[in-house]
């Protein structure tokens, strides 16, 4: 594989915007690009009307002057993605406010964050240091159909990207712990394992025990001047990102599963210490406890021991208003499998398996390379069945291989496209069946087990299909086209998590007119107040762009977008406060997908709520202001309709 080295600029604590403040699961049109090139273009000194306009709202919304202001709580918005079969998760998107003030706090505390990271021997996943640099795979097959039309600060910016502000120790996510060497080394020396996690664990964090974890650390007294102070900060924008809930946290951001950490550590700690000091068990020699986030899993020497040191992290879990999810709670003897990895292992040998009917393999100087392409008319039935009875009886049946499937049938379209690239091969009739086999497969698994993840995956795919046969075989787009609008026809449709749905149906808005869904598949959110949020909102209006067809949904939007805004009768404290309001707000300013008298009203009343100059509403000023507003972007770039673009921002972020 190739990999690119990327250096990153470690004084531009304004990267937390870009990684670590917005949820990870979002529409795959979401990001804080703009807000985050707004940030660096708010503090230039240039006197463009463009810098002047970004300035102001950046000063009014994003960044006060008045202290009293910039520290005033905000009112997330709280949506919800599908958790699994039946439940849902609820996830925020804090105000931008918010947002900048965690970035400025980074920009402060860094260095105190990563020491009360460093502590605890159990954690295998947390803060090691700041991010200098991040690689990315196979950079060559990406950029093959990128096009290159921003300007020079922003292409600086994006080449900026990390996963996240910090680098971090230990496993991405918690399935590769479970194939690794140190997971069998550790079945090697001890005969048991319990996987315990806690109950609820964002939704019942007490934001006031982050102090409680810190507060008796000899090196905040000793070492840091104000340090228990710091942490307090923390704790009060934890609390003020959250409508002032001291109860519960804002879930899906990186900023909040730092926060957790911090408490995590400390709570690691007080168990180490018990288990010594109590029970006289010593860790590494009668046992090892791993954790990862609100996950432990424990391994010990006897069954005595387990339930002592489960009864430890009980105790210690409930000091800080924890408490373990019983029902989840799992028991393993030599030799470990668990469920997840059992399964994984076999869906290995049925991808494996895949491989070798749709793909002809030789040997060229020792290393397998694949070449010729054949394909079967029973890959798609065959696949299919072959997961079907390893997933049969499972409890979470394919909720627990959906993604896993569609992120590795990703990976193999991608390989497909990068063959022929590589082979210089002008024959797509091959690869054309191969590649519908393979979103074919995708979209089942997809539609039985939707996900924002599986979404991104699937999008991306689509547009990589669709990027291919529009630069390699014109003839074939038009059937390969009907082919995925037929699929996307054919699911079914959540109306509590539309997000899913609309990941797949962004894929497509490059298509062209001959290749919409009809103005009725967009009822079921237009004619639902409650589909219509800010996400919705955004993600249609990408999508109907200018299309006749549907302009009377976009009159509905509009008539929405007014209410969300205008609601309150504070017109500016809504945009200070409210995370919904100040999103849609900035993104409608630079929308040309709305009717200019929707974008006039709301900026004509910003300018006279905020400003005592009136000459800004002077016709032709005002009318240059609407103008330009068209020509930067916030958090959706109306004008990026490059799908991998988009997503690959997503995908470096591989959030845990």
């Amino acid at each position: 594989m190739k990999r690119q080295k990327i250096l990153l600029d470690k004084k531009d604590y304004r990267r937390v915007l870009l990684s670590d403040t917005l949820p990870s699961d979002s529409p795959i049109i979401y990001s804080n690009h703009g807000l985050y090139v707004n940030s660096h273009r708010a503090c230039l000194a240039g006197k463009s009307v463009l810098d002047e306009i970004v300035q102001d709202f950046y000063r009014i919304i994003v960044c006060p002057d008045d202290l009293e202001l910039k520290a005033k709580n905000s009112i997330p918005l709280k949506f919800k993605i599908l958790k699994n079969d039946i439940d849902f998760r609820s996830l925020s998107l804090m105000h931008p406010r918010a947002q900048n003030n965690f970035a400025e706090f980074y920009r402060d505390h860094a260095d105190l964050i990563l020491y009360l990271c460093s502590k605890s021997k159990f954690s295998i996943r947390a803060p090691q240091k700041i991010g200098g640099s991040m690689y990315v795979v196979d950079a060559d097959i990406e950029n093959k159909y990128r096009e290159i039309n921003i300007d020079t600060l922003e292409t600086e910016i994006k080449n900026r990207y990390a996963d996240s502000f910090f680098t971090y120790k230990g496993y991405k996510r918690l399935y590769k712990f479970y194939s690794s060497s140190e997971y069998l080394e550790l079945e090697k020396r001890f005969p048991k394992m319990w996987s315990i996690d806690v109950a609820n664990c964002f939704d019942s964090l007490y934001t006031h025990s982050v102090s409680w974890a810190s507060k008796d650390k000899d090196f905040i007294k000793e070492n840091i001047s104000k340090g228990l102070q710091v942490i307090n900060t923390f704790d009060q924008l934890m609390q003020r990102c959250n409508s002032n809930e001291t109860n519960g946290i804002t879930i899906g951001s990186e900023s909040s599963r730092v926060f957790a950490e911090l408490i995590f550590q400390a709570i690691d700690q007080k168990i180490l210490v018990e288990l010594r000091d109590v029970h006289s068990l010593t860790f590494d020699d009668d046992y090892v406890i791993l954790r990862y986030v609100d996950d432990f899993i424990i391994f010990a020497k006897s069954e005595s021991n387990l339930k002592t040191i489960y009864q430890t992290i009980a105790d210690c879990l409930y000091g800080y208003r924890f408490t373990l999810n019983k029902e989840k709670m799992l028991k393993y003897e030599r030799p470990f499998s668990t469920e997840h990895s059992a399964i994984i292992t076999k869906l290995n040998l049925i991808l494996k398996n895949f491989d070798q009917t749709i793909f002809s393999q030789d040997m060229i100087e020792g290393e397998a390379d694949f070449l010729a392409i054949r394909y079967t008319s029973k890959s798609y039935r065959d696949f299919v069945n072959q997961v079907k009875s390893i997933v049969v009886g499972q409890p979470n049946g394919y909720s627990f291989v959906s993604s896993y499937l569609i992120s590795a049938l990703a990976r193999k379209a991608n390989r497909l496209v990068d063959l022929y690239s590589q082979n210089n091969n002008s024959d797509t009739v091959g690869i054309k069946k191969n590649l519908t086999v393979i979103v074919r497969i995708a979209f089942f698994f997809y539609s039985v087990y939707p996900s924002i993840p599986a979404s991104q995956k699937l999008a991306r795919t689509i547009w990589l299909i669709d990027r291919f046969f529009v630069e390699n075989d014109q003839d074939s787009l038009p059937e390969v086209r009907t082919e995925i609008m037929s699929l996307i026809e054919d699911l079914s449709y959540d109306e509590h998590a539309p997000l899913e749905s609309l990941n797949i149906i962004l894929a497509t808005a490059s298509f062209g007119r001959n290749y919409l869904l009809s103005p009725e598949w967009f009822d079921r959110f237009v004619e639902n107040p409650k589909n219509l949020n800010y996400f919705s909102i955004v993600s249609l209006l990408y999508y109907f762009q200018n299309h006749r067809c549907f302009s009377d949904a976009k009159e509905v939007i509009e008539a929405s977008v007014v209410g969300l805004v205008l609601r309150s009768g504070d017109y500016i404290g809504n945009l200070r406060t409210n995370s919904e309001a100040a999103h849609i707000f900035l993104d409608i300013m630079s929308c040309p997908f709305v009717s200019q008298e929707l974008r006039a009203k709301l900026l004509r009343t910003y300018y006279r709520l905020t400003s005592s100059d009136t000459s800004k509403l002077d016709p032709t000023k005002f009318q240059e202001v609407l103008d330009v507003l068209l020509n930067t972007c916030w958090f959706v770039n109306w004008h990026e309709l490059d799908i991998l673009k988009l997503l690959e921002r997503k995908e470096l972020r591989d959030a845990y």
